[in-house]
């Protein structure tokens, strides 16, 4: 490996006594260094690489060209005998195109790189819609030049979105970053800004609401939405259950759907899903199927009746048959995830249940039960006292001494 340091135009003139400066790096008259140099470097007889700029993407001065240099000479004597690493070393210190280190070209790359990953539609249309309408601020910016204290600045200037939705796009932002270090387009990740904001815990309802609204519902798609408020799942994964899933006194968590294309769990082949007991909801299952029909296993379980023919459920249906309902009812502002769900998670922890069998139930990790399904009410408070009322151990009751004989 050989590295020259020349200076970037043979015809360029010292400003001091306009004496061409050539091949040397130094004037002959006035011994005035060049403004910007240049370095070539030649690895293994192949055509020669010129390094204009350092990682910074800033000109090369001559005090910056031989830092650079021995930095290179450096990182090259650790791998002197194997050629492959040494050669794999060099490549981050030849320059590329500088449009593709531009933020508007990396996150079009990255958005190709999920494709390939096999992400899921919904989870590619989400990062897709927030680097479009919220993350194209940094378009025009090179990626070096997104630093922490730009991020902030956007953050400020983001008053039509909410402190979660922006927390939300920063780790967007975090993941194409990342990506572009590990192509090796930006030497590290830069530390983000932790945008700090409340978390607003997501209410669920009581089984009494629960059924003023479910009363409202037509009976041909009350099971359903008992098997959603029976079980705890969610909508997608209702709207999935197939008869093969049926097995005995067992249901198991197969399936989800994805922007309406069917998707199975887990992703390890050959697996089952989660298993819940069949005897919660028998009478529904039995319901939802009893109407005459022979059934295969690949068959969703909840169907309803069109013209003549059955169909499955779709999310925007069920939607429309539960925002009908909860207005008759008088609960225009609760979701379809606070009447199933989330409804199941509060009612758990008001009969007691811990968080580690709150996300059994839900088939989540506790911490997630606990930062997003935790509602503290006046009734869970009143519980939570009554069992100190009823210890003999209260200041109100305390604990009677035995005498002494």
């Amino acid at each position: 490996m050989r590295i020259v340091v020349y200076t970037a135009r043979g015809h360029e003139k010292c400003p001091s006594c306009n004496t061409k400066y050539g091949q040397s790096l130094a004037c002959k008259k006035c011994k005035q260094e060049p403004r910007k140099v240049y370095l070539a470097l030649t690895f293994e007889g192949q055509n020669r690489e010129f390094i204009r700029s350092d990682l910074d993407g800033d000109p090369l001065s001559l005090e910056k060209a031989k830092r650079l240099k021995a930095r290179i000479e450096q990182d090259a004597s650790l791998c002197s005998t194997d050629k492959v690493a040494k050669k794999k070393i060099l490549q981050k210190y030849i320059p590329r195109n500088r449009e593709r280190m531009l933020f508007s070209n990396v996150r079009l790359e990255y958005i190709k790189h999920l494709e390939k990953k096999k992400a899921s539609l919904k989870h590619r249309e989400n990062i897709e819609s927030i680097l479009r309408c919220h993350l194209s601020y940094f378009d025009t910016n090179d990626l070096g030049d997104i630093t922490p204290g730009a991020v902030e600045d956007w953050c400020y200037l983001k008053t039509d979105i909410s402190g979660s939705y922006i927390v939300k796009c920063i780790n967007v932002l975090r993941r194409v970053l990342k990506y572009a270090a590990l192509r090796e387009y930006i030497q590290s990740v830069p530390e983000l800004p932790v945008w700090k904001t409340t978390e607003i815990k997501r209410h669920g309802i009581n089984a009494g609401q629960q059924g003023e609204i479910l009363a409202f519902i037509p009976d041909e798609h009350k099971p359903i939405f008992l098997f959603l408020i029976l079980m705890g799942w969610r909508i997608a994964e209702v709207r999935a259950l197939k008869v093969r899933d049926i097995q005995g006194d067992s249901i198991f968590l197969n399936g989800s759907f994805d922007r309406e294309e069917y998707k199975e769990y887990p992703k390890v082949k050959g697996k089952k899903g989660a298993e819940y007991p069949k005897e919660r909801v028998t009478n529904i299952i039995a319901q939802a199927l009893g109407n005459g029909r022979i059934y295969g296993p690949d068959d969703y379980v909840f169907t309803f009746t069109y013209r003549g023919k059955r169909h499955h459920y779709k999310h925007r249906y069920m939607s429309d048959i539960y925002y009908e309902a909860r207005e008759k009812a008088g609960y225009p502002h609760v979701t379809l995830n606070e009447f199933g769900r989330h409804a199941m998670s509060y009612q758990l922890f008001l009969a007691g249940a811990s968080l580690e069998e709150r996300a059994a139930i839900l088939n989540n990790e506790s911490g997630t039960v606990q930062e997003h399904y935790t509602t503290v009410t006046k009734q869970i408070r009143s519980r939570v006292f009554n069992l100190l009322d009823g210890s003999s151990q209260t200041v109100a009751n305390p604990k009677k001494r035995r005498k002494r004989p």
